[in-house]
């Protein structure tokens, strides 16, 4: 038994080197690195101003441009009427009759409530 077992030890052995030599010998092939392409989509969201809103924030600034010009006007006004000068007077009730004209055409609160709508 003891030579049955000598020679499957050796033969073992021998299958082995013969193995590391044969696949020493032989060219490497490298395998080709596996290529994934994958294409992604993302949706952006892009606000848009509804043109109702830029309407309005025109609006409210001329409203506002009003409000300083109609100040102007009531503090002429009112220099006028503390040195009794009734033409300065009249000056500043014209010039707040004009400015009452624009805010009356003014047309911020229709463009907001359209504004608001769109929302």
């Amino acid at each position: 038994m003891k030579v049955a077992t000598r020679n499957a030890v050796g033969l073992a052995g021998a299958g082995l080197v013969i193995g590391l030599v044969v696949g020493l010998a032989l060219p490497r092939v490298e395998a080709e690195p596996e290529v994934i392409s994958e294409t992604a989509t993302e949706t952006v969201r892009v606000e848009v101003i509804p043109s109702a809103c830029r309407m309005a924030l025109a609006e409210a600034d001329e409203g506002f441009i009003a409000a300083a010009d109609f100040a102007r006007a009531a503090q002429d006004g009112f220099l006028a009427a503390s040195n009794m000068d009734i033409a300065g007077m009249e000056a500043a009730n014209a010039d707040i009759e004009a400015i009452t004209a624009r805010l009356q055409g003014n047309n911020y609160r229709s463009y907001a409530d359209d504004c608001l709508e769109d929302r």
